[in-house]
């Protein structure tokens, strides 16, 4: 798990879209794309097409390891949004 953040400490988060750092934090708080795409207002198709860009710039492997890289992302940078609290 530590070499999950570790490779990425020069990726900025900024580089994900604002509706693929949505769509981390849902998958962070363990709802499925069926959920995701109810509360974002979006087709099933266009969810998937959020996580495959967000494994892609992130450099992980599965949305597992994109929920801990943001959990280990938060708690190393201390961002934490109001929901998260």
């Amino acid at each position: 798990m530590e070499n999950i953040l570790k490779t990425k400490e020069t990726i900025e988060i900024t580089k994900l879209t604002k509706r693929e750092y949505e769509t981390l934090k849902y998958i962070q708080m363990g709802y499925s794309n069926p959920e995701i795409a109810r509360i974002m207002f979006v087709s099933i198709n266009t969810i998937k097409a959020h996580i495959s860009s967000i494994l892609r710039k992130l450099n992980v492997k599965n949305r597992v390891q994109a929920a801990v890289w943001y959990e280990l992302y938060k708690i190393k940078n201390k961002k934490y949004d109001k929901k998260d609290e």
